[in-house]
Protein backbone atom coordinates (compact mmCIF):
# COMPACT_ATOMS: atom_id res chain seq x y z
CA UNK A 1 0.00 0.00 0.00
CA UNK A 2 1.30 3.55 -0.77
CA UNK A 3 -1.62 5.61 -0.26
CA UNK A 4 -0.59 8.86 1.23
CA UNK A 5 2.87 8.87 -0.10
CA UNK A 6 3.10 11.98 -2.23
CA UNK A 7 4.92 10.26 -5.02
CA UNK A 8 4.40 12.99 -7.35
CA UNK A 9 4.94 12.29 -11.46
CA UNK A 10 8.78 12.39 -10.68
CA UNK A 11 8.28 9.34 -8.12
CA UNK A 12 5.76 7.42 -9.96
CA UNK A 13 8.42 7.66 -13.15
CA UNK A 14 11.09 6.10 -11.62
CA UNK A 15 8.30 3.60 -10.21
CA UNK A 16 7.49 2.72 -13.82
CA UNK A 17 11.45 2.70 -14.36
CA UNK A 18 11.48 -0.02 -12.12
CA UNK A 19 8.18 -1.95 -13.26
CA UNK A 20 9.48 -1.85 -16.72
CA UNK A 21 12.74 -3.91 -15.67
CA UNK A 22 10.58 -6.54 -14.11
CA UNK A 23 10.35 -5.21 -10.07
CA UNK A 24 7.32 -6.72 -8.64
CA UNK A 25 6.05 -8.52 -11.22
CA UNK A 26 3.79 -10.95 -9.06
CA UNK A 27 2.23 -8.02 -7.64
CA UNK A 28 -1.31 -8.34 -7.13
CA UNK A 29 -2.86 -5.19 -5.62
CA UNK A 30 -1.87 -1.35 -5.54
CA UNK A 31 -3.16 1.52 -3.93
CA UNK A 32 -1.84 4.39 -4.77
CA UNK A 33 -4.74 6.46 -3.24
CA UNK A 34 -3.72 10.37 -2.82
CA UNK A 35 -0.19 10.42 -4.02
CA UNK A 36 -0.32 13.70 -6.01
CA UNK A 37 0.21 11.42 -9.16
CA UNK A 38 -0.47 14.02 -12.64
CA UNK A 39 -0.38 13.04 -16.03
CA UNK A 40 3.43 12.28 -16.25
CA UNK A 41 3.25 10.03 -13.79
CA UNK A 42 0.10 7.99 -15.07
CA UNK A 43 1.74 8.22 -18.89
CA UNK A 44 4.83 6.58 -17.13
CA UNK A 45 3.09 4.21 -15.35
CA UNK A 46 0.70 3.69 -18.57
CA UNK A 47 4.32 2.38 -20.52
CA UNK A 48 5.26 -0.01 -17.80
CA UNK A 49 2.09 -1.52 -18.57
CA UNK A 50 2.07 -1.64 -22.27
CA UNK A 51 5.61 -3.15 -22.05
CA UNK A 52 3.93 -6.41 -20.09
CA UNK A 53 4.82 -4.99 -16.14
CA UNK A 54 2.20 -5.91 -13.61
CA UNK A 55 0.51 -8.59 -15.58
CA UNK A 56 -0.66 -10.26 -12.85
CA UNK A 57 -2.50 -6.99 -10.70
CA UNK A 58 -5.74 -7.59 -9.72
CA UNK A 59 -6.69 -4.61 -7.16
CA UNK A 60 -5.70 -1.11 -8.60
CA UNK A 61 -6.79 2.27 -6.68
CA UNK A 62 -5.90 5.49 -8.37
CA UNK A 63 -8.46 7.61 -6.09
CA UNK A 64 -7.41 11.47 -5.09
CA UNK A 65 -4.49 12.22 -7.59
CA UNK A 66 -3.94 14.61 -9.79
CA UNK A 67 -4.71 13.01 -13.62
CA UNK A 68 -6.13 14.87 -15.74
CA UNK A 69 -8.44 14.32 -18.77
CA UNK A 70 -4.88 14.15 -21.22
CA UNK A 71 -3.09 11.43 -18.89
CA UNK A 72 -6.72 9.27 -17.59
CA UNK A 73 -7.36 8.87 -21.65
CA UNK A 74 -3.68 7.83 -22.18
CA UNK A 75 -4.08 5.39 -19.00
CA UNK A 76 -7.99 3.95 -20.50
CA UNK A 77 -6.44 3.19 -23.62
CA UNK A 78 -3.44 0.78 -22.37
CA UNK A 79 -6.24 -0.56 -20.10
CA UNK A 80 -8.27 -0.90 -23.56
CA UNK A 81 -5.19 -2.81 -25.16
CA UNK A 82 -5.14 -5.11 -22.38
CA UNK A 83 -2.51 -4.21 -20.36
CA UNK A 84 -4.50 -5.10 -16.86
CA UNK A 85 -6.09 -8.73 -18.57
CA UNK A 86 -5.88 -9.67 -14.35
CA UNK A 87 -7.58 -6.77 -13.16
CA UNK A 88 -10.69 -7.55 -10.65
CA UNK A 89 -10.87 -4.07 -9.47
CA UNK A 90 -10.22 0.09 -10.67
CA UNK A 91 -11.31 2.59 -8.89
CA UNK A 92 -10.22 6.49 -10.60
CA UNK A 93 -12.33 8.15 -8.34
CA UNK A 94 -13.41 11.36 -9.51
CA UNK A 95 -10.89 11.90 -12.03
CA UNK A 96 -12.58 11.76 -14.81
CA UNK A 97 -15.36 13.95 -14.72
CA UNK A 98 -16.55 17.75 -15.30
CA UNK A 99 -20.23 19.48 -14.75
CA UNK A 100 -20.50 21.79 -17.74
CA UNK A 101 -22.61 25.06 -17.56
CA UNK A 102 -25.70 23.17 -18.35
CA UNK A 103 -25.14 20.86 -16.07
CA UNK A 104 -24.18 17.25 -17.71
CA UNK A 105 -21.30 15.74 -16.24
CA UNK A 106 -18.96 14.08 -18.57
CA UNK A 107 -17.59 10.83 -17.96
CA UNK A 108 -14.20 11.71 -19.90
CA UNK A 109 -12.40 8.71 -21.26
CA UNK A 110 -15.35 6.54 -20.81
CA UNK A 111 -15.29 5.91 -24.66
CA UNK A 112 -12.10 4.20 -24.28
CA UNK A 113 -12.64 2.50 -20.46
CA UNK A 114 -16.30 0.63 -22.79
CA UNK A 115 -13.59 -0.53 -25.12
CA UNK A 116 -12.27 -2.14 -22.57
CA UNK A 117 -15.16 -3.96 -21.38
CA UNK A 118 -16.40 -4.89 -24.88
CA UNK A 119 -13.31 -6.02 -26.51
CA UNK A 120 -12.60 -8.52 -23.41
CA UNK A 121 -9.36 -6.41 -22.47
CA UNK A 122 -10.74 -6.66 -18.89
CA UNK A 123 -12.08 -9.87 -18.72
CA UNK A 124 -12.64 -10.40 -14.85
CA UNK A 125 -13.22 -6.96 -13.69
CA UNK A 126 -15.74 -7.18 -11.32
CA UNK A 127 -15.71 -3.34 -10.27
CA UNK A 128 -15.15 -0.21 -11.59
CA UNK A 129 -15.54 2.71 -9.33
CA UNK A 130 -16.07 6.40 -10.07
CA UNK A 131 -17.36 8.66 -7.68
CA UNK A 132 -20.08 10.07 -9.73
CA UNK A 133 -21.27 6.68 -11.11
CA UNK A 134 -20.41 4.96 -7.74
CA UNK A 135 -19.68 1.48 -7.43
CA UNK A 136 -20.51 -0.29 -11.11
CA UNK A 137 -20.85 -4.25 -10.88
CA UNK A 138 -19.68 -4.96 -14.38
CA UNK A 139 -21.55 -7.65 -14.87
CA UNK A 140 -24.43 -6.94 -17.45
CA UNK A 141 -23.18 -3.06 -17.45
CA UNK A 142 -22.07 -1.45 -20.92
CA UNK A 143 -21.34 2.02 -20.98
CA UNK A 144 -22.74 3.65 -23.86
CA UNK A 145 -22.53 7.06 -23.70
CA UNK A 146 -19.98 10.02 -22.76
CA UNK A 147 -22.51 12.54 -21.37
CA UNK A 148 -24.96 11.53 -17.83
CA UNK A 149 -26.88 13.95 -17.35
CA UNK A 150 -27.41 14.49 -13.49
CA UNK A 151 -31.22 14.19 -12.16
CA UNK A 152 -33.38 17.27 -12.35
CA UNK A 153 -33.62 18.67 -9.27
CA UNK A 154 -36.85 17.97 -6.93
CA UNK A 155 -39.61 20.08 -7.58
CA UNK A 156 -40.95 21.94 -4.84
CA UNK A 157 -43.53 20.58 -2.34
CA UNK A 158 -47.01 21.85 -2.29
CA UNK A 159 -49.72 21.88 0.26
CA UNK A 160 -51.87 19.05 0.00
CA UNK A 161 -55.55 20.15 -1.65
CA UNK A 162 -58.50 20.61 0.13
CA UNK A 163 -60.91 17.90 -0.05
CA UNK A 164 -64.03 18.44 -2.44
CA UNK A 165 -66.95 19.92 -1.17
CA UNK A 166 -69.82 17.35 -0.29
Amino acid sequence: VLTRNQIGDDGMTAFSDALSSGALASLTKLDLRYNQIGDKGIKAFSSALSSGALASLEHLNLFGNQITNEGMETFSTTVSDGALRSLEFLDIGSQLEIVDDQGYVHITSTASFAAAFHNGALPVLRQFHNSRLADINIANFALRDRVLPLPPPSPPSLPPSPPPPT
